[in-house]
């Protein structure tokens, strides 16, 4: 009887300490299993634009923007109170707003960029954002689309403004126009709408640059296009030549003439400014 009640006995305190160790091993798993889940639980999270405060703003890039190494290229104006404005060359326009995005890496480090969105909200493109006084504009991570900041002193030839401003704006003759603008570095865009009817319309564009020892502008670079209208207004545009040479000069009675030494378009036409 005594060995039947130690034998229980010796039963229970086994029964006690296996239900003591599976307790030991069940607390120990738990605490394995809240380490690895709080470790697995530090992940980047994407931040809320709306809440983001980034010591970025847009007025770093606030002025007129030309792009570079284009045939055709665009003039992007952006404002102070955020919206831009991006001109094209054969005409219009496109508006929209700039927002300062922030990107967040693993490494808890972040990049800004200027993301420019469309009338419609839609995001046209974004740049990068460099470190001190931007001068350029790439776009996204292959700098495809290039925007440089246009510099006064650049833009009005360093001192020679007074000479370029001759050329610039609007002039006419009969069914041709010529309009002139600014670029950089003395040089100015030409371009030239010849109307051949209410179904054809002739371009020409030129990069010129302006040669002060003869007072005139002079490119070696023009290209001639062909632009053709269906019955809906649909435009076709096929491109005649490349390479034009041509040179504009302002005569003594203050008419502009327009030397094209490809074709002779336009021999003996005196061009009024009309704007």
């Amino acid at each position: 009887m005594k060995k039947r009640k130690i034998a229980i006995v010796l039963t229970g305190v086994a029964i006690l300490s296996a239900a003591m160790i599976l307790s030991g091993c069940k607390s120990t798993t738990t605490t394995n299993t809240n380490t690895n889940t709080n470790t697995s639980e530090i992940v980047v999270v994407e931040p809320d634009s709306e809440v983001v405060t980034t010591p970025v703003s847009v007025d770093g890039i606030v002025g007129m923007w030309y792009e570079a190494d284009a045939l055709d290229p665009r003039t992007l104006i952006i404002n102070g109170d955020g919206s831009f404005e991006l001109d094209y060359k054969g005409g219009g326009a496109m508006y929209g707003t700039v927002e300062v995005t922030a990107e967040e890496h693993p490494d808890g480090s972040e990049s800004y960029w200027y993301t420019f969105l469309d009338q419609e909200g839609e995001v046209w493109e974004s740049f990068g954002v460099e470190d001190g006084v931007q001068t350029d504009l790439y776009s996204g991570q292959d700098g495809e689309l290039h925007f440089v900041l246009a510099d006064e002193t650049e833009v009005n030839g360093g001192g020679q403004g007074l000479e370029t401003d001759r050329f610039i704006g609007r002039w006419a003759c009969d069914r041709c126009s010529i309009e002139i603008e600014e670029l950089r570095n003395t040089r100015l865009m030409v371009d030239v709408i010849w109307g051949d009817g209410a179904a054809s319309t002739y371009e020409w564009l030129y990069t010129c640059d302006y040669d002060a020892e003869f007072g005139m502008l002079t490119s070696n670079d023009g290209t001639k296009y062909h632009l053709e209208y269906d019955a809906e207004g649909n435009e076709t545009r096929t491109t005649e030549y490349n390479g034009g040479v041509a040179k504009f000069t302002i005569n003594d009675d203050g008419t502009l003439s327009w030397i094209d030494e490809q074709e002779n378009s336009a021999d003996d036409m005196a061009f009024e400014k009309i704007q």
